[in-house]
């Protein structure tokens, strides 16, 4: 099976949006058991790798993973470890055996502020668009409590970010209203979730000139 990019090209060291289908789209991944399955191989194989993941969001039959690799090398070495375990981990779980990824994980290349706070809204939202749960806050498999709540993760931090506020509890306040602003552009928006967002100056002036 092969790792490397398929529709877009990589470079060292660049920031990047890669994501995998299930075979034949089937919802393979159902099973919570291994979503953390996933997620616990993401975390020893980073370090391995010296690889820094910012987000992972596993929906039933496909994941979105946003990371930076020094090389494209360890990329792909570290893409291969992480698929070929869960791989062996889903069929001996749904006893079959078979391809369970469908293709190669496809790549693109995040660049600046705008695109990865855009990103990162996306992949928070997913499990919504989804129709999966109505609010990011109720999704298991994301990292929307580490960055609206401030909860521990072992997902890295993007510098986009950090420049959302000086403090951790401004930088949560911020990208819930950035999640916020997400949702009503795109018609997710329930109409209590917005209660309590409120949004320093500093952070509205970052989301305004850098965000969009």
């Amino acid at each position: 099976m092969a790792y490397l990019a398929r529709k877009y090209k990589i470079q060292n060291g660049e920031m990047v949006h890669t994501w995998w289908k299930c075979h034949n789209e089937k919802f393979l991944l159902k099973d919570n058991l291994l979503k953390s399955i996933y997620y616990e191989l993401i975390k020893e194989k980073k370090q391995k790798y010296d690889i820094e993941v910012y987000q992972c969001t596993i929906m039933d039959n496909h994941v979105h993973i946003f990371l930076k690799a020094p090389t494209v090398e360890l990329y792909s070495a570290f893409m291969k470890a992480i698929n070929e375990k869960l791989a062996k981990k889903v069929n001996k779980k749904l006893q079959r055996k078979g391809e369970v990824i469908m293709d190669r994980p496809q790549t693109k290349p995040v660049y600046g502020d705008k695109a990865v706070l855009k990103l990162m809204a996306y992949l928070d939202l997913n499990p919504v668009k989804a129709r999966k749960v109505k609010h990011p806050a109720k999704a298991s498999y994301t990292s929307y409590l580490k960055y609206a709540k401030g909860e521990e993760s072992f997902f890295d931090t993007p510098e986009a970010y950090l420049k959302l506020g000086k403090t951790v509890k401004e930088r949560c306040t911020a990208y819930r209203q950035y999640v916020y602003m997400e949702m009503r552009i795109n018609g997710l928006l329930e109409s209590d979730f917005g209660k309590g967002c409120c949004i320093t100056e500093e952070a509205e002036l970052y989301i305004k000139h850098k965000a969009y």
